[in-house]
């Protein structure tokens, strides 16, 4: 589909413990002047829009407040997302642990159907759905691709966080409401099979494969 001679263009967002991905534009990653190109994680999408979250404050390890890494990665989970939901949940087990022990449990009880897990998860979903909405308008894609470790669950969950994905953006032309949104293979394994591609790609071109 989206392989290392394809011409289509994608927006691929990869989310682990922080959040990764890429720029594929008419078959070419896009690298930037420096090699900064297709720093997504950082990108400021305008979380205050999303329902149930009024008040909090995501702050990313980089300094910005309310980048998509903020909101979507494990780090967001343990700093942001936990801290602000589990004062609605009194008595919930992950209370119990500490936050750091708590977010590396929330995706396996998010896939069990556990609210307030499954809360975060719809955060995170939200995030996303923002972010691809200004993608959208930016590069007008063939494709949206979501992967990482996040999305190491069963088919269900993929497809419920799918939805929700559709259900955070913004109200779209019938043509960008038909874009597709991927999950990615490979789990937490996708952002390095995708390097490689790219080295192999450049090896090709310059007579080295």
């Amino acid at each position: 589909m989206f392989g290392a001679t394809s011409r289509e263009t994608s927006i691929s967002v990869v989310i682990g413990t922080g959040n990764g991905g890429g720029i594929i534009l008419d078959g070419s990653v896009v690298k930037g002047k420096n090699g900064f190109g297709g720093e997504l994680g950082h990108v400021l999408i305008p979380y205050q829009s999303i329902v149930g979250t009024i008040g909090i404050n995501p702050q990313c390890n980089c300094g910005r407040v309310g980048d998509l890494e903020s909101l979507c990665s494990l780090t967001a989970i343990e700093k942001n997302i936990l801290p602000y939901f589990l004062p609605k949940y009194p008595g919930h087990e992950l209370s119990k642990v500490d936050l750091h022990t708590a977010a590396k449990l929330v995706r396996g009880m998010a896939d069990k159907g556990d609210g307030l897990c499954k809360d975060v998860f719809r955060v995170q979903a939200h995030a996303l759905g923002l972010f691809f909405d200004e993608m959208i308008n930016t590069f007008d894609p063939d494709a949206l691709i979501v992967g990482g470790g996040a999305l190491e669950t069963r088919k269900e969950f993929q497809s419920w966080f799918m939805a929700e994905i559709r259900k955070g953006m913004p109200k779209q032309r019938e043509e960008q409401a038909g874009i597709p949104i991927y999950v990615m293979p490979n789990g937490d394994t996708a952002g390095a099979r995708g390097a490689a591609i790219e080295a192999l790609k450049v090896a090709r071109e310059g007579g080295l494969a």
